[in-house]
């Protein structure tokens, strides 16, 4: 089978949307319930597609809360003729969500755009000349971000969940698709071998909104390059 789909933000795009979503949700049954009523609806309306899924960006407590729990167990569990539930958990650099996060809060500019759609993507590029980035909370931010990707993981790992960790950096700032065909190859679908980073630019929906290096988005990018000298988040800015 084959066919493009779409990988919905069920639960949600933002951290009250998704704590609400799994509070409704208030026990490990139900959590379990729920994954497993959810990915056979999706599969079944993605049935061309040799995959289907959706987001669960694990914001608030949605990974720790009862449901969440109980989601990751069926999802560690869960079998059929054979297969088991796969899990690709993807970051990105903090310091580049705190950029994006500044860039929205600064301007009007929507979250994403079509590759089609000239005048969105030129209202981004204006967006980013030149994004300027608070700093007196910067450094707790960069700290809760590490701490919650542990978090995330200890909570896979303690539920037994199976998973493929990615980044964002990986994905869209490579000059190939190495790490895509990684990813089919722990799927075990799709493209394994001979992927071109055209064929994957090809087939995404959406265009890519920030090419610019930090240096040239940020407008106080000394002042957060002497903020970071010295401490465990330097690299964030390599």
């Amino acid at each position: 089978a084959g066919g493009p789909n779409e990988a919905l933000e069920t639960v949600g795009s933002n951290t009250k949307q998704i704590n609400q979503f799994f509070n409704y949700l208030d026990s490990e049954e139900a959590g379990s319930w729920w994954i497993t009523e959810h990915l056979c609806e999706t599969t079944k309306y993605y049935c061309h597609s040799g995959i289907a899924g959706f987001q669960w960006k694990p914001y608030g407590d949605s990974i720790t809360s009862p449901a969440g729990k109980g989601a990751l167990k069926k999802i560690a569990s869960f079998t059929i003729s054979g297969e088991k539930i796969r899990v690709l958990y993807m970051t990105r650099n903090p310091i580049d969500v705190a950029i994006s996060s500044a860039k929205h809060k600064s301007s009007s500019v929507s979250a994403h755009c079509k590759s089609t759609d000239k005048e969105c993507l030129r209202n981004h590029k204006k967006a980013e000349n030149m994004v300027h980035l608070p700093t007196n909370k910067l450094m707790d931010t960069l700290q809760d971000a590490i701490d919650h990707e542990r978090l995330v993981e200890n909570s896979l790992r303690e539920a037994g969940v199976e998973y493929y960790k990615t980044t964002y950096e990986k994905l869209y700032d490579s000059d190939d698709a190495e790490e895509w065909m990684k990813i089919f190859r722990y799927f075990g679908r799709g493209p394994t071998n001979g992927l071109r980073l055209e064929d994957v630019e090809k087939a995404f929906p959406y265009a890519k909104t920030s090419k610019k290096k930090r240096g040239e988005i940020l407008s106080n990018y000394d002042e957060v390059k002497q903020l970071l000298h010295g401490t465990e988040f330097e690299t964030f800015l390599d």
